[in-house]
Order: C-alpha cells, then structure tokens, then sequence
C-alpha cells in the first residue's frame, strides 16, 4: 500500500476503526506521525459525526493529522496554523459537499463497509492539500 487512501481505508475495513482513526491513523503510517493504534483512541469520540451526525469524523481525522505533522507546541502559538486549517476545511467543504456527518451519510455511508468512500475522499484530499503545499517533508 502506497497512497493515504489505501492506508486509511486497511484501518475502516481490517481493524474495524471509525471514519476519524482510520484518517488519522492511515496519515500517521503515511508521514511517518510516530502514532500507534492507541492513538485511534484519542479520535473515537468523533466518528459518525461525534456520534451526533455533527462534524463529519473523516474531517476531523484529517485536521488532527494536519495538526500532528504540522505543529510543534500549542496551536495558537503558531499563527500560520489557524489559516491553513481554514483553507483545509473549505476544500474539504468543496470536495466532500459539506462538513457535516448527517449531510454527507447519503453520498458516503455504505451499510457493509461502512464510510469507507468518506475516509478514501477526505484521505485524496489531505494528500493532495499537504503536497500541493509543500507541508510534508
């Protein structure tokens, strides 16, 4: 497996993670984060939208792992952050066609494997945001 995609989506369907630990933990395999699989415990809450249907997991995986590879002390400490994540959400606005879990269930939730289709989408997305902009090294 080479591509986010590929990695976030073996952590949805081999290890039975939710939609924000397998895009943070496939990102983490990716850039090479340092997580383990205890860390998918830190984004459990978030999966299926905070289990509210609120903001979509995929989404929130996603700007987790744009936050561990990216900054190094607390976030406000880095202003250059904050605008970046904005950019991050509105393409991800833009490609998903929405922010929210119980908007984007109908285009993206499939009863057997899940929101598979969501975690490969929000995974092209950040690979594409972090590379275009030159954040990975």
């Amino acid at each position: 497996m080479s591509t986010l995609k590929e990695k976030a989506a073996a952590y949805c369907r081999e290890k039975n993670c939710n939609c924000a630990e397998s895009t943070l933990l496939g990102a983490g395999d990716h850039y090479g984060l340092g997580l383990c699989e205890k860390d998918a415990c830190l984004m459990g809450a978030f999966g299926g939208g905070l289990a509210s249907g609120l903001t979509c997991g995929a989404l929130c995986g996603t700007a987790a792992a744009l936050g561990r590879l990216l900054l190094h002390g607390p976030a406000h400490l880095e202003p250059q952050f904050r605008p970046l994540v904005a950019e991050y959400v509105a393409a991800f606005r833009q490609t998903m066609g929405g922010t929210q879990c119980a908007e984007l269930r109908d285009r993206y939730f499939d009863p057997e494997e899940g929101c598979v289709r969501a975690i490969e989408k929000a995974s092209e997305l950040l690979e594409s945001f972090v590379a275009s902009r030159g954040l990975a090294g």
